[in-house]
């Protein structure tokens, strides 16, 4: 089992159409301590 150094921050990126959608993601996610960018679309 590896033990993740507290310092280290997984990165997601998050994409969806709605600017709705995608501000509740980013804000579940900040509080879960994930790095989060986020984008409309994959184009």
């Amino acid at each position: 089992m590896t033990v993740v150094d507290a310092e280290a921050r997984f990165h997601v990126l998050a994409v969806d159409d709605s600017v709705i959608d995608r501000k509740l993601i980013e804000m579940l996610l900040r509080t879960s301590s994930y790095q989060v960018t986020t984008v409309d679309s994959g184009s």
